[in-house]
């Protein structure tokens, strides 16, 4: 039929930034829950490629269709390129897939061959920008974040270094924009209205270090998620649910939650597989992107059961889903806090 669009059932998605790369992707979730989809997730570094292709192959047997997400923490794989190709020649068309990674090389390596295989993936492919990569696709596109030397996160420090306090004649330090940025999930409203706090209490040309973030900005609040955070991860669930409700009754808006909680987790499923690499705790979670309280968090990851820590992207889509359809959002966290602990 004339101007019908064929349903998409393969994305290949490579953003720098971990932020913008979320955003596509939950493009791509909302689209699911209106279709009436089911949701995998999976993270390449904790699964075999064809355990996930197996099931990708399958057709849903409970759902109008399924979408499934298949994470690379870091580059994508090169050695996944011809299982990726064969799987996309025989694909379903009810189930989307969605290949997602921080960057891509083509280039190849002396240990690692030559970037062929991926060159010979995305051939298959149309070539999308993730403003509009949503309409008119059919079979398969490859999506590139559109600003790919300054992503949305370096996009938000420099604004928050060089014009958010221009006005007042406030300067931040890089390190106090870092925590500001992440306590506030990136958020350039609340980034705002942290940042009018911060400037009435500071005096014009001074300096904001971490310790007025601590002592103004967040107001105690925002630090109340890294509390929940580790009373999730030591398994105590009337501590977690407690804090939940505090955070609840201060207005903690629901998605800086999501957040927070999904960043958290995510990065710690790197972190474990890094160390069981072999690599120094310190320094894997550095390089997972954890820059505050380190030992506090390497605790907390250590606590984490790894068979559970895959459920947790599931657990937190089914929670988002259910807020959505207009379940009450109080018991919805609460249950989620409690199958998280």
């Amino acid at each position: 039929m004339t101007g019908m669009v064929k349903e998409t059932i393969f994305f290949f998605l490579v953003c720098e930034e971990e932020y913008e790369l979320e955003e596509l992707i939950s493009k791509l979730k909302e689209q699911a829950m209106k279709k009436g989809s089911s949701l995998e997730t999976y993270h390449r570094d904790e699964i075999d490629l064809y355990a996930v292709l197996d099931s990708a192959l399958n057709l849903p047997m409970f759902s109008e269709g399924k979408l499934i997400v298949l994470r690379y923490h870091g580059e994508f794989l090169r050695s996944d390129s011809p299982a990726l190709i064969e799987y996309f020649q025989r694909a379903s068309s009810r189930t989307t897939f969605v290949v997602a990674a921080n960057s891509l090389n083509v280039k190849g390596s002396k240990d690692e061959g030559t970037g062929d295989g991926v060159r010979d993936l995305l051939k298959l492919f149309k070539k999308g920008r993730s403003s509009d990569f949503l309409d008119g696709c059919s079979r398969g596109v490859f999506v590139e974040g559109e600003k790919r030397k300054k992503g949305r996160g370096e996009e938000i420090l420099k604004w928050l270094k060089e014009e958010i306090f221009r006005i007042s004649g406030l300067k931040i330090k890089s390190d106090a924009a870092q925590m500001l940025a992440e306590i506030c999930g990136m958020d350039r409203m609340t980034i705002a209205r942290e940042c009018e706090k911060i400037s009435s209490f500071k005096t014009k040309g001074g300096e904001i270090t971490i310790e007025d973030i601590r002592r103004i900005a967040a107001d105690n609040r925002f630090f109340d998620v890294y509390a929940l955070i580790n009373h999730i991860c030591s398994g105590n669930r009337m501590k977690a649910t407690e804090t939940l409700r505090s955070l609840l009754n201060m207005d903690q808006p629901q998605p800086l939650l999501f957040w927070h909680l999904d960043n958290f987790f995510s990065k710690a499923a790197l972190v474990k597989r890094m160390i069981s690499e072999g690599a120094d705790e310190t320094k894997a979670a550095q390089a997972a992107g954890f820059r505050f309280y380190i030992q506090e968090t390497l605790k907390n990851i250590r606590s984490i059961d790894e068979k559970k820590i895959l459920r947790i992207p599931r657990l937190l889509f089914e929670a988002e889903r259910l807020i959505r359809s207009g379940l009450p959002e109080e018991t919805i966290l609460e249950k989620l806090i409690w199958d998280l602990s």
